[in-house]
């Protein structure tokens, strides 16, 4: 089709069943992470901006 040699694709109607990922954690963060994130921001320090 890319090269106009087909005027349609034959392998459009083809549709392959992929199995689910399976998860290995439930989504989000636990406590012990969340804690962390936000000890992190807060112990964030902006860095003075340079003028010219």
């Amino acid at each position: 089709m890319d090269n106009r040699k087909l005027a349609t694709n034959p392998a459009d109607a083809i549709k392959v069943k992929a199995e689910k990922k399976v998860q290995s954690r439930t989504k989000g963060f636990t406590d012990q992470e969340a804690s962390a994130i936000f000890k992190a921001c807060r112990a964030y320090v902006r860095s003075q901006k340079r003028t010219l």
